[in-house]
């Protein structure tokens, strides 16, 4: 898996080491992502895409992207304030 689209997230089904049959949807920067795969305790299983709405979740759990420093993830943040729900047809 070697996709990569500047400036998206990508969109990665994973699963534990140790739980293979419990899977997650996660979006990972490019430096998370290869963190990830370097993993020996998870394994990626599918590519879904990428994603220029969603932000990194590791970077948001931290706080900041491991490529910046702290003063500079405050731009991170900002992107999921302009994003709102759309209203749905019945």
């Amino acid at each position: 898996m070697t996709h990569s689209v500047q400036g998206l997230t990508t969109v990665v089904v994973v699963h534990h080491a140790d739980a293979p049959a419990k899977q997650a949807t996660v979006t990972l920067c490019d430096e998370h992502l290869v963190s990830l795969r370097r993993a020996t305790w998870a394994g990626i299983d599918e590519l879904v895409g990428f994603s220029a709405v969603m932000e990194c979740e590791a970077c948001a759990s931290i706080g900041s992207s491991p490529a910046e420093s702290p003063a500079d993830s405050a731009r991170y943040r900002p992107r999921a304030q302009h994003l709102h729900w759309l209203p749905t047809r019945v």
